[in-house]
């Protein structure tokens, strides 16, 4: 939950939302600049298969907005070298 936290902070607003039936929760996001922010925070940050998730969120706005955003590799660096770990602008 504080990743969630930080995350609303750094964008500025959305709703924090327990997920029934599991030990997770759902961000909210209601303006499209803000669904930006968020994408430019993680794009290029992820780890693991789950890219995909964002890799159709990325298809999803380029398409209803007309943008061009890039998708971004997997994140290959060292975890015990990574100056990224951690860090969330």
């Amino acid at each position: 939950m504080p990743c969630f936290e930080h995350i609303k902070k750094v964008i500025g607003n959305g709703g924090l939302y327990p997920d029934k039936g599991s030990n997770a929760f759902r961000l909210r996001i209601s303006k499209t600049y803000e669904l930006f922010q968020l994408i430019e925070l993680i794009n290029g940050k992820f780890r693991t298969p789950k890219i995909k998730y964002l890799y159709r969120a990325i298809d999803q706005v380029n398409l209803k907005h007309g943008t061009n955003i890039s998708k971004l590799p997997l994140d290959t660096w060292n975890l015990n070298s990574n100056p990224q770990v951690g860090r969330i602008y």
